[in-house]
């Protein structure tokens, strides 16, 4: 009888026990679920959260145009560095934001000169910190130019020194402001300023001229000697007429500052942990299980 009741309570701590496997799969299967479904979700809310944000700052941009002319002369292959130095606040204040923030430049009263003067501070500053240009681009056939995807903001025009013949060209750096236009888009164009200055010819080059009006010289008193004729010279110049036209070409982009993509990596990979979690949590129990 005693026996009897032993295999009695033996069988009902087995069923018991049992029913306590049971019940701990089914919950670790519950929470491994629970765990995929948490990561694809969090997966799935940061795609969307990224596609609003781009969407939102490709409506918020737009194409900056650079015309480089001057007196009519397109400015083939000058190279322009575009550099975001901060942004104009609701209470109408310029601010300096970013790498930019520290350096001692002040907008004034935005009258011309000192912008002008701030442009300069910002561009000698940039170059001697070797700062990286948002946008690098240089100037087709026709001194043209256009980088997409800029952003509303203050930047900063930074061009580099070109010689085109015999004159150089030094663009002075300027202050632009990227901001909504009465049709709704971000698109501008800008005329920058240069100051031209004419190359002077090397000592070689001079010589030879010497050496070439010393022979036309000999040559003409030879010829005044011999026919007793007149002779006469000209010389010309050339003018040119300035002109102004939109810019067409493309230019080349750099990753564009402002933009939140930073925990995209971070919520990408914990999405990925926790689904990578939960399935080795089902197999791992069901393998048990199997033992």
């Amino acid at each position: 009888m005693k026996i009897q009741k032993n295999l009695m309570a033996a069988r009902e701590m087995g069923r018991l026990e049992r029913l306590g496997v049971i019940m701990n799969t089914r919950k670790i299967r519950l929470f491994s679920v629970l765990m995929c479904a948490l990561g694809l979700v969090m997966y799935i809310m940061l795609g969307t959260a990224v596609a609003a944000h781009a969407d939102e700052a490709q409506a918020e941009s737009g194409t900056l145009n650079i015309v480089s002319r001057d007196d009519g002369t397109a400015l083939s292959g000058i190279k322009w560095n575009i550099y975001r130095v901060g942004s104009h606040l609701a209470t109408g204040e310029f601010v300096l934001e970013g790498d930019f923030a520290d350096y001692p430049a002040d907008f004034g009263d935005l009258s011309a000169s000192a912008m002008q003067e701030a442009a300069q501070i910002l561009e000698e500053n940039a170059i001697a910190d070797g700062l990286l240009p948002g946008w690098t681009a240089s100037a087709d056939e026709n001194g043209e130019l256009s980088v997409n995807g800029v952003a509303a903001g203050l930047y900063l025009l930074s061009g580099e020194i070109i010689t085109i013949g015999d004159v150089t060209y030094d663009p002075a750096p300027a202050i632009i402001e990227v901001k909504a236009n009465a049709d709704g888009s971000y698109d501008l164009t800008v005329y920058p300023k240069f100051e031209s200055t004419e190359v002077p010819p090397s000592s070689s080059q001079a010589d030879s001229s010497s050496d070439v009006g010393s022979s036309s010289e000999e040559s003409s008193s030879s010829t005044d000697t011999s026919s007793n004729s007149d002779v006469s010279s000209s010389t010309s110049s050339t003018s040119t007429s300035s002109g102004m036209t939109n810019s067409t070409s493309s230019g080349e982009k750099v990753p564009q500052t402002g933009q939140l993509w930073w925990p995209v990596p971070i919520f990408s990979a914990l999405g990925i942990v926790l689904i990578g979690m939960g399935l080795r949590v089902c197999a791992k129990r069901e393998h048990d299980n199997d033992e």
